[in-house]
């Protein structure tokens, strides 16, 4: 019987191997370029957002106070009674525009956005000094601008007056040596019963250089224009440009500027509440030329 001498395979166990220190080093310089590489994105990112968020803002801002105020300018003049003879220039009786208070930077105008009226129940003669008006309604109070218009009872007369004091439907009017105060009406005017009374305050916009913000203001008298003003926007300012129909500057001054304006090219400017990224302040603008759409009636009227 033959012996047969079986041999056990020799197992061979394999040693597992740990990363290098190259390895480890390669490894560490990838994952670092990565990373550096994810944070630069995410940082571009993050600064592109940031400048696109102020350049919108400040654009949306610029065209808001715009459309703002194209739209009270476009209305200038609305509700003004159409009365054509009245004592003062035009520029101060029944201008849409008051030339005298208007420039660059501020532009005063007369306009009712309401269309609130009432009528005489008594006959009226107006004086220099202060005289009394009694009114259907009592829509008026102290500081409100009054106009009246004689058309309402077939004849073409005016009146423009300040409002002092109020008694239940009795109104007086009274002036002093404020040009802003005083009355303005036609000559030998006597209002009767059935005269239309017109309630149109004076709208105001103006801007600083400082560029603290566009302030807009809204009252009866002159006197106390913007120390009740309201900011629309900060970091906002404007300029105004008079026209004539050839697009030709308007001297405010021009005694004939009833005749001579026709257009009003506004130009507003914003800046971003917030410096950019590279921590430049980024500057916008938006601009419309407008008509006023009530200069043509008074402009039919005999002003002079």
């Amino acid at each position: 019987m033959s012996r047969h001498n079986h041999q056990m395979p020799i197992l061979q166990v394999s040693q597992d191997h740990g990363f290098t220190l190259v390895e480890l080093l390669v490894s560490t310089v990838i994952s670092a370029v990565v990373i550096l590489a994810a944070t630069s994105m995410y940082m571009l990112g993050t600064r592109s957002y940031h400048d696109i968020r102020i350049k919108s803002e400040a654009d949306e801002t610029a065209q808001m106070v715009l459309d703002m105020i194209s739209k009270d300018i476009k209305l200038a003049g609305n509700g003004l009674p159409n009365a054509s003879d009245w004592t003062g220039p035009a520029t101060e009786s029944a201008m849409p525009i008051i030339a005298t208070e208007s420039n660059a930077s501020q532009i005063v105008m007369r306009s009712s956005k309401t269309g609130t009226s009432t009528v005489l129940t008594t006959e009226a003669t107006p004086k220099e000094i202060g005289f009394s008006l009694e009114v259907q309604d009592s829509i008026f109070n102290p500081g409100d601008r009054l106009y009246l218009s004689g058309l309402s009872v077939g004849q073409e007369i005016g009146l423009s007056g300040y409002v002092v004091s109020t008694a239940g439907n009795v109104i007086e009017i009274s002036g002093n040596e404020g040009a802003d105060v005083a009355p303005y009406f036609s000559d030998g005017a006597v209002f009767p019963a059935g005269t239309l009374a017109y309630k149109i305050p004076y709208i105001a916009y103006t801007s600083n250089p400082d560029w603290s913000g566009i302030r807009q203001w809204e009252g009866g008298i002159l006197d106390t224009a913007f120390s009740d003003s309201v900011i629309m926007a900060p970091n906002t300012t404007f300029s105004l440009e008079y026209l004539n129909s050839s697009l030709g500057t308007v001297a405010l001054s021009d005694a004939n500027i009833i005749n001579s304006l026709a257009l009003i090219r506004i130009t507003v400017y914003a800046r971003g509440l917030k410096p950019l990224s590279k921590g430049t302040t980024y500057q916008t603008w938006a601009q419309k030329t407008v008509s006023i759409k009530f200069l043509t009636v008074n402009r039919a009227q005999a002003w002079n």
